[in-house]
């Protein structure tokens, strides 16, 4: 399902409500680390698996669509899906505009997106079949 930032904000407030965490999106600086795993390959892997290993992008020849939640390789810390799949919001915002941060690329867009460090944006209401969003749990304050 695609959602905008509006529903990643609805949804952290009630995971917040119903579990205490401190949950927010993470900032672009936060999901790049988180993305790049202590390394600075830009592929988000220390031990040299390829970019097709890690992400899904377009005409990467697995089918133009979304593919299942962990199909892949994970990071060097286990998470999966940094890369490709989805657009995933950040918390900032781009610039100085009024559209949100974007990051990861998405299995429709081409390879280049699929990096750590490409960015794009968004309208924090804009809908989208590609749009997701992946939530950082914080210290408690």
């Amino acid at each position: 399902p695609s959602h905008n930032r509006v529903d990643a904000s609805s949804f952290m407030g009630k995971l917040r409500a119903k579990t205490g965490l401190n949950c927010e999106l993470p900032t672009e600086v936060q999901w790049e680390y988180a993305c790049r795993a202590g390394t600075n390959n830009n592929t988000s892997n220390a031990d040299g698996k390829t970019q097709y290993q890690v992400a899904h992008y377009w005409n990467d020849g697995r089918g133009n669509n979304i593919m299942k939640v962990g199909s892949l390789t994970p990071n060097a810390w286990g998470l999966y899906d940094c890369l490709g799949s989805m657009w995933e919001w950040c918390r900032d915002w781009y610039t100085s505009g009024s559209n949100r941060a974007l990051r990861g690329g998405s299995w429709s867009y081409d390879a280049s997106s699929a990096t750590c460090a490409y960015r794009s944006y968004n309208s924090p209401g804009y809908q989208c079949y590609n749009l997701g969003f992946r939530l950082a749990v914080l210290p408690s304050e």
